[in-house]
């Protein structure tokens, strides 16, 4: 079940998704599908063990590639 959380991690952040979508009932079925025995995790432990942890694995791969740039531009988006 590593493997699947991992990838599901990296797929909320690479496209921006909301930790909620695995809540959605479409995604759901379609987890299902793909393999019946997987059970998805709640958004709370998303939020709170699976992208921690992922962030903590990423993290010294992240502070080596900002060493190398000149420059770094960040934007936000607030409502």
């Amino acid at each position: 079940m590593e493997g699947f959380h991992k990838k599901l991690v990296r797929c909320i952040a690479k496209d921006m998704q909301p930790i909620q979508i695995v809540e959605n009932g479409g995604f759901k079925d379609m987890v299902h599908y793909l393999d019946p025995r997987v059970t998805l995790p709640s958004r709370t432990t998303i939020a709170n063990t699976l992208i921690p942890r992922e962030f903590e694995s990423a993290k010294p791969a992240l502070f080596l590639e900002l060493q190398s740039v000149n420059y770094v531009s960040l934007t936000a988006d607030c409502w």
